[in-house]
């Protein structure tokens, strides 16, 4: 290998460690002056609209894998293409948009419970609006990925998070209350749709109508994605009717910390798609469990340290809300979020290897698992197990199926 092609390696892996770091970092940050400047109801609504972007925008990831594929593709043909012809040959299309802004509608206003039918409405609509911004920067995104311009990829995350935290800090000090958070979340994924904007060239105003194919290995990777948005989120979309309105709060504070868990599981999803592909499966396999292991070993010291020193952290982090969080242990919470990066891991290695259909089976029975928690749960203490175990289980189930299917292949 190449000098040139080891420092393209590096360089690639550098911007996107700290845009991915960085950005998340300043959500964290955003979070916390949420937390603590507003009152818990406002709150639980700001983490709602922050667990929905997570839950409809993930499935959204595969526009950008697969626009990043066709745009590398298609470079190598033809290198004299600029950003804004190959941004409008992959663009998402006006029906795919009217799609994606009633589901994400619908899916909000579901989420919202307990708040006036007036700000729901408006609420999920914002919310729609939103997703199709967000499937745009990620077509975005892909194109850039696909012309291997990792600098840019890595300020997209950061522009969204540092615009989120700067309006949401002034519109919240100036007295909005929640109003202003959601347009502090708003805001960010303007400014960064505004960075293709800057990419505009009058050239490819008039390109034809979108090239993007919508085949069936594509439906996979958005199938399977979208379980694991809702593998990921599935407890706070829930939560709102499950656990009491004034347990509710109490758990919001909490899942901010605990989903420090699913922040440590990207980077070693981004490390295990290329190692793994093409691989023979006993060397894939092998890659896999050491990506595993990797993950649990980095997620050990966050694990101990709010064993010992929960109380200690909140009091810290949260020094002005007015929630008390006694019942709701961050421990077993970041414990049961390990099994969902570990779960992420192993949905991303059939990503890898092409062995979608066992991972989608598996992670298609969490969709009972609402009904289990009106049947059973009472009590946040019960929803913390009910995540604890669904989350394990569907760890434990999709890495023994998958390991069973590669070793008959």
């Amino acid at each position: 290998m190449k000098i040139e092609d080891l420092y393209g390696i590096f360089e690639g892996v550098g911007w996107l460690t700290f845009g991915i770091f960085f950005s998340n970092f300043l959500n964290l940050i955003f979070q916390i002056y949420m937390g603590n400047s507003l009152d818990g109801v406002s709150f639980s609504i700001i983490v709602s609209f922050l667990a929905m972007i997570s839950f409809v925008g993930f499935p959204l990831g595969a526009l950008q894998t697969e626009t990043a594929t066709l745009v590398s593709i298609r470079r190598k043909v033809n290198p004299d293409r600029e950003f804004w012809e190959l941004y409008r040959m992959h663009s998402i299309g006006k029906n795919n948009g009217i799609l994606i802004m009633i589901f994400a509608s619908v899916m909000m206003a579901f989420t919202l419970s307990n708040v006036e039918l007036q700000f729901k409405v408006v609420c999920s609509i914002i919310f729609g609006f939103l997703m199709v911004l967000y499937a745009q920067v990620r077509t975005g995104i892909g194109v850039f990925q696909g012309i291997e311009n990792y600098r840019m990829m890595a300020i997209f995350p950061i522009t969204n998070s540092g615009l989120r935290l700067a309006i949401g800090f002034v519109l919240v000090s100036l007295g909005f209350g929640k109003i202003g958070g959601i347009t502090g979340i708003f805001s960010g994924f303007v400014g960064a749709f505004l960075i293709i904007l800057t990419h505009y060239n009058q050239k490819f105003e008039k390109m034809g109508k979108s090239q993007f194919e919508f085949n069936t290995e594509l439906a996979n990777t958005v199938i399977l994605l979208a379980l694991l948005g809702w593998v990921l989120n599935w407890d706070y979309i829930i939560a709102p009717r499950i656990i009491g309105e004034s347990e509710l709060p109490a758990y919001a504070f909490t899942l901010v910390i605990a989903k420090i868990a699913i922040i440590i599981a990207f980077p070693f999803c981004g490390s295990l798609i290329p190692k793994v592909s093409g691989e023979p499966n006993s060397r894939s396999r092998m890659l896999f469990y050491q990506h595993i292991m990797g993950y649990v070993v980095a997620c050990m010291p966050a694990l101990l340290f709010l064993i010992f020193f929960q109380s200690e952290l909140f009091d810290r982090a949260f020094f002005n809300a007015e929630v008390d969080i006694s019942e709701v242990r961050a421990d077993l919470l970041f414990f049961g979020y390990m099994g969902s990066g570990l779960t992420l891991l192993s949905g991303y290695y059939g990503i890898s290897t092409r062995r979608w259909k066992s991972s989608i089976v598996i992670l298609s029975s969490s969709i009972i698992v609402p009904a289990i928690a009106y049947i059973l749960v009472d009590g946040v203490v019960d929803f913390l197990w009910l995540v604890v175990m669904t989350s394990w289980s569907l760890f434990i189930s999709t890495t023994f199926y998958q390991s069973v299917f590669a070793s008959r292949v």
